[in-house]
């Protein structure tokens, strides 16, 4: 079967990074597979050489234009492929191909990787309506995919994987670690609120001095959250790293990763600390990703979402506690089994036969 993916581009972040290893295990499941972007020709994120990119030449100018001829731009490259179905990354990229295959005849699915619920922006909550139109949906929890009335009867709710040919790195020894608190993600505060990790880290502080939080990733609100710790008086203690690619590697030798989001889809970055083997705190973040990863008190905290307070609270009791920092490393290893790959990916191959015709000869990989 010949399949196109559709996103709007390939820039650091959680999402671009699944589609990368979705993609990859199709071609493996001898699939033709193409990947489209429509804004930036940037592959921040490695793909499989067998996949066929194709970047938009007429890259949008503004947010307007955009919108405008995107669907047309998608249109084209429909035509010029021909697959047998088209998958969209994220509801911008979901509106545009829900409007740019009318008239081809070929399948859609549209695979949500945020959540819908906090969608504020009237452009995009628009794009979300359009997206309920796909032929089908992959959705990450079952929450989110309930959002779409239209669309959740005809979806199926797979997970992300945790990596192919991955390799678990030694456990670091706890208390030998770095007095680091990590924080991994795009620096935009609407989302990810970095707001709440420092003001949860004011609080920790105070009682362990010694200890200081590192931000790794870029993003549009670095500036404001720079000020933020300036007005704290925290720039001793709080340091800006930028976006790193070996993630895993640099936060293994960190006591403790926090996640202080609203909303994420399943956020990647703590499956990577599973595997680090670094113990995680996170929001109950919508529509549910962080609670589906961790089973609380067992291989982790999960607290009430913007309570600083208690963010603060639990990663004081991971950091004093070794003995519950390395029960919640093992526990959190074995929920990973939950997330391997080759069941994941045997789910998205099913469903996307059932979609786009199960009359191609197809191979398993082994």
């Amino acid at each position: 079967m010949k399949i196109l993916f559709v996103i709007r581009d390939m820039f650091m972040g959680g999402a671009g990074k699944q589609l990368a290893l979705t993609a990859s295990s199709l071609v493996d499941r001898g699939h033709e597979v193409y990947l489209y972007t429509y804004v930036g020709a940037s592959l921040e994120h490695r793909i499989d050489s067998r996949i066929i990119y194709i970047a938009e030449k007429n890259v949008p100018t503004s947010k307007l234009k955009e919108y405008l001829f995107t669907p047309f731009h998608i249109h084209r490259v429909i035509n010029q492929v021909k697959p047998d179905i088209a998958i969209s990354w994220r509801a911008n990229a979901g509106c545009m191909l829900v409007l740019g295959a009318i008239g081809t005849g070929i399948s859609t699915v549209f695979s949500e990787r945020s959540d819908p619920y906090m969608e504020t922006n009237m452009i995009l909550k628009i794009a979300t309506k359009i997206c309920d139109y796909s032929d089908g949906g992959v959705f990450q929890t079952s929450k989110a995919r309930d959002y779409y009335h239209r669309l959740s009867s005809k979806s199926v709710v797979i997970p992300n994987p945790v990596g192919l040919d991955l390799k678990f790195p030694k456990i670091e020894n706890i208390e030998s670690r770095k007095k680091e608190i990590a924080w991994v993600g795009r620096i935009a505060n609407k989302q990810k609120r970095m707001d709440i990790a420092l003001k949860a880290f004011q609080i920790i502080h105070k009682q362990l001095p010694d200890y200081t939080l590192s931000f790794y990733g870029d993003g549009v609100d670095i500036q404001w959250i720079k000020k933020m710790v300036a007005d704290l008086h925290l720039q001793n203690y709080v340091f800006f790293h930028g976006a790193k690619k070996d993630i895993i590697d640099i936060i293994k030798y960190s006591r403790i990763l926090v996640l202080s989001s609203d909303y994420e889809g399943i956020p990647n970055i703590i499956i990577e600390a599973f595997i680090a083997g670094t113990p995680v705190v996170a929001t109950d973040c919508s529509p549910g990703g962080a609670r589906l990863l961790i089973d609380n008190e067992r291989n982790g905290f999960v607290v009430p979402m913007r309570d600083y307070k208690a963010l603060a609270a639990q990663c004081v009791k991971v950091i004093e506690d070794p003995k519950l920092s390395n029960s919640f490393i093992q526990q959190s290893r074995t929920k990973l089994k939950l997330f391997e790959p080759q069941g994941i990916f045997k789910a998205w191959n099913e469903y996307l036969m059932k979609i786009g015709g199960g009359n191609h000869f197809m191979k398993e990989s082994n």
